[in-house]
């Protein structure tokens, strides 16, 4: 990620992953979660976040849920 501020907590994500994998993918030693993986949630994120964005409506001063 370059010069950007994360909006995900890399170590929490890398964490929630390997439980997951844990808990549905018996058999699949999953010890490490690539830069690449957290590179491609973060940039999910800042899409879905962008796009949101655009879609709220233009009233009130609180962002609520995503639309």
């Amino acid at each position: 990620m370059a010069n950007k501020e994360s909006l995900i907590n890399r170590k929490g994500v890398k964490k929630y992953i390997k439980a997951q994998v844990e808990a549905h993918r018996q058999g699949w030693d999953c010890t490490n979660v690539s830069a690449g993986a957290l590179d491609q949630i973060e940039a999910f994120v800042r899409m879905k976040v962008r796009e949101s964005v655009q879609r709220h409506p233009t009233r009130g001063k609180t962002f609520k849920e995503f639309q």
